[in-house]
């Protein structure tokens, strides 16, 4: 039991190795180099992009709810003054 508890542990210290070395090459490829500047910096663009075009979505959608209240408003009317008129003619 010893040995297999040994030989599981050497495993895992081999792995945990493995991962921390690509660790330490992934963070060089993304060192503070020219790069990395312009990814930050189109990431940084893009996001300003995002924001631009849900803003521009959320004024269009406010302004066709107001549009369609208007709508309802006015065919609202115009259903109540067409029935005052038939309770005028009728009774």
């Amino acid at each position: 039991a010893a040995l297999k508890l040994k030989e599981v542990h050497e495993v895992a210290l081999e792995q945990a190795s493995k991962a921390a070395l690509k660790l330490k090459d992934s963070s060089k490829l993304f060192s503070s180099g020219e790069g990395s500047k312009q990814k930050v910096q189109s990431v940084a663009q893009k996001a300003q992009t995002v924001k631009e075009t849900a803003s521009a979505g959320s004024s269009q959608s406010q302004f066709l709810f107001f549009l369609i209240v208007i709508c309802v408003s006015i065919l609202g009317m115009l259903f109540f003054n067409r029935m005052q008129y038939y309770e005028k003619k009728h009774f």
